[in-house]
């Protein structure tokens, strides 16, 4: 498969879901919109190589998965940002700020003096500064309401540099000014990394599509259909 993408599937198919093919390049947003839950998380874990799909090949950032070693997975998928619905993107028995930082200090760039400029900056992109930030940075997620985990979890890929973020339900219960401010924040990622890639799993009924997922057309929207 292609270093060109920075991820690939061919004829993925799953208990849940039949085959499909992506191909996402530098720079791209793609929709994958799932009828259910339980196929929206199917895919994205055959996608990511967390699971072992029924049929087809993975290549994520050039590299097909089929064979390759945990270690290589693992170092795969540390340039990988992974954000799902609370509380699955955030560790509970850390507060907030390492919450955001440590994933970048073991498996990312590292910390620098832009650090907290790019945490804060990214966090008031979607509304959240001055009180919020003395608030919450020293607390633990558990304080967080949906938006504002969803929100942190973007700034900690923000901070890891990753190259590939994967978004699973990111907007799902959310008021519309809410999903907003969240749309605000990947535009903010794209400017600031022009070849980040983004792959948004909805589920199909997910009005969210209509607050322009897609700048200036650089991706598409695939639909899952159930597995026969």
């Amino acid at each position: 498969m292609s270093e060109d993408f920075h991820l690939q599937t061919r004829g993925l198919c799953g208990r849940t879901f039949g085959p499909v093919s992506l191909a996402l390049r530098p720079g791209e947003t793609w929709v994958v919109l799932a009828s259910t839950r339980e196929m929206g998380v199917e895919w994205t874990d055959c996608a990511l190589g967390l699971a072992e799909p029924v049929g087809g090949s993975v290549a994520l950032l050039g590299h097909d998965l089929a064979g390759r070693a945990e270690t290589e997975r693992r170092g795969l998928l540390a340039r990988t940002a992974y954000v799902s619905p609370p509380p699955g993107s955030l560790l509970s028995n850390l507060k907030v700020w390492e919450n955001i930082v440590l994933p970048a200090c073991y498996h990312g760039p590292g910390l620098d003096d832009s650090t907290e400029a790019t945490v804060i900056a990214a966090l008031a992109t979607a509304g959240l500064t001055g009180a919020w930030l003395d608030r919450h940075l020293p607390s633990t997620p558990d304080r967080l309401d949906p938006f504002e985990a969803r929100a942190v979890a973007l700034a900690r890929a923000a901070v890891s540099q990753a190259d590939l973020l994967v978004g699973e339900f990111l907007f799902d219960d959310l008021e519309p000014r809410f999903r907003r401010r969240l749309v605000a924040l990947l535009d903010w990622m794209r400017d600031r990394r022009p070849a980040l890639g983004i792959v948004l799993v909805l589920l199909a009924d997910d009005p969210t599509e209509e607050i322009g997922l897609i700048p200036g057309g650089r991706g598409g929207i695939i639909t899952l259909q159930p597995a026969l």
